[in-house]
């Protein structure tokens, strides 16, 4: 009787000690993903490459100012409007109901 649950318990044991070995990996952030620099060149390199990063999205987003300014009124309206539905299909959303319930059916 006492071999049985022995054995038993030694099975439970050999069975999980992997997962506690996994569940060690402390290299990674628990906020990112990526694996955090060690040492101080890489951590300057990742400073700066954010910081790159981040000059390119505001010029990326001034050149687009820009080309929308150069455009007619009814054009500006248009790209609005082209706009705001790709970034509504992009975030996976669907029209208003009643819209989809009159709008024109293709068949």
């Amino acid at each position: 009787m006492k071999g049985k649950y022995f054995r038993k318990i030694i099975l439970i044991i050999a069975f999980l000690l992997p997962i506690a070995a996994f569940a060690q990996d402390k290299e990674l952030n628990a906020h990112s993903p990526s694996p955090t620099p060690s040492t101080h060149l890489q951590k300057a390199a990742e400073k700066k490459k954010a910081v790159q990063r981040a000059k390119s999205e505001k010029d990326e987003a001034k050149g687009v100012k820009r080309l929308q300014k150069m455009q007619t009124k009814e054009v500006q309206k248009r790209m609005r409007k082209s706009r705001r539905e790709a970034n509504r299909i992009n975030a996976n959303k669907k029209k208003f109901f009643l819209v989809r319930w009159f709008q024109k059916k293709h068949r």
